[in-house]
């Protein structure tokens, strides 16, 4: 069983100069069950570093205790499994009582609990999806090669198809273990992007042509081979609509704690 303290941090910059910087960092208990799935336990929540508003953090606290422990596994051809799938979603439908009662039932409320209730339903979609839950769960895998289709964040509800390999693996000098995995992606209805970059974005950069890419990188450390858990992982992603309009995000899981 290990701990381990997870922090992402992100940012948009438009020529050069930061628009937006997010912080977030949480706690998670990984173990293994005797039959060998995984399993998550969020010891802290997600908090933000910086000053956030005060009700939307109470939301989404609230929202976040649905899946505050989730067991998965993976199948014979190496698909990702959900174990606790109906404890999630019985779990989501009281916070979902308890978020109405809290804070009503207008519309922008109700909007995002219909893609909450969307996630929740099968929350090993948004797994798969995910960029942080993926930094985990590649570990454990056993392939060689995946996909996943995170959100775009420059192309606002529009998904990437990401295809990633490992790349390579050596040892360090220090006799760590080094492993590294590298993924492109290909932004769907990219032609919508472009126009929305050339009319929206554009006149807002110094002039730079559009031309989108996105790129995921992610990296584990660990003491030894063949060991069940990293030390450390670290997932850099790197979305750009063009040079001057730039979205870089990383994800970092360092180790903490260890217990037997």
């Amino acid at each position: 069983m290990r701990i381990y303290n997870i922090t992402q941090i992100s940012h948009i910059s438009i020529n050069g100069v930061e628009g937006m910087n997010n912080e977030t960092s949480q706690q998670w208990k990984v173990s293994t069950t005797e039959d060998g799935n995984v399993v998550i336990d969020v010891l802290e929540l997600p908090k933000q570093k910086q000053q956030a508003n005060a009700e939307i953090y109470q939301l989404l606290n609230i929202i976040n205790k649905s899946v505050s422990r989730i067991e998965f596994g993976f199948d014979t051809n190496d698909m990702l499994k959900l174990y606790n799938s109906n404890e999630i979603i019985s779990r989501y439908k009281s916070y979902r009582d308890e978020i109405i009662s809290t804070f009503g039932n207008d519309l922008s409320i109700m909007q995002l609990l219909d893609v909450v209730d969307h996630a929740t339903s099968d929350f090993s979609r948004e797994m798969r999806s995910s960029l942080l839950y993926y930094t985990l769960w590649s570990w454990f895998g056993g392939g060689k090669s995946f996909h996943i289709n995170p959100l775009s964040i420059l192309h606002a509800n529009h998904y990437v198809n990401v295809a990633i390999a490992r790349a390579k693996k050596d040892v360090l000098p220090d006799k760590t273990i080094h492993l590294v995995e590298r993924g492109e992606g290909i932004l769907e209805d990219i032609a919508s992007f472009e126009n929305d970059y050339l009319t929206q974005i554009h006149p807002l950069t110094n002039g730079a042509p559009f031309n989108y890419k996105y790129s995921v990188d992610t990296e584990y450390f660990c003491a030894e081979d063949y060991q069940p858990f990293f030390d450390r992982a670290v997932t850099s992603v790197r979305e750009q609509a063009s040079d001057d309009y730039v979205y870089i995000n990383k994800i970092e899981f360092k180790l903490v704690e260890e217990r037997i």
